[in-house]
């Protein structure tokens, strides 16, 4: 469940499709810089009613970082 809203995310904020990305996934090999990861996690925060610090999305490094850590934060 979390893992397509978090996509969703991804789909929505950048031009990548959720076909294109798997939890493996760097951010880096998807085109995501620091200041996208800033924003990426801000949207985060809204959609799943998050405060994500930030020395957590400081270190994310693939897309199930994130995921994993939606998983385990939200509701």
């Amino acid at each position: 469940m979390f893992y397509r809203k978090v996509l969703k995310v991804f789909e929505d904020m950048f031009d990548i499709r959720k076909d294109d990305i798997e939890p493996e996934s760097t951010l880096e090999e998807i085109g995501i810089d620091d200041i996208a990861v800033v924003d990426l996690a801000l949207a985060l925060e809204e959609e799943f009613d998050l405060d994500i610090p930030e020395d957590i999305y400081g270190a994310w490094t693939t897309v199930g970082d994130i995921v994993n850590y939606v998983e385990n934060e939200a509701y």
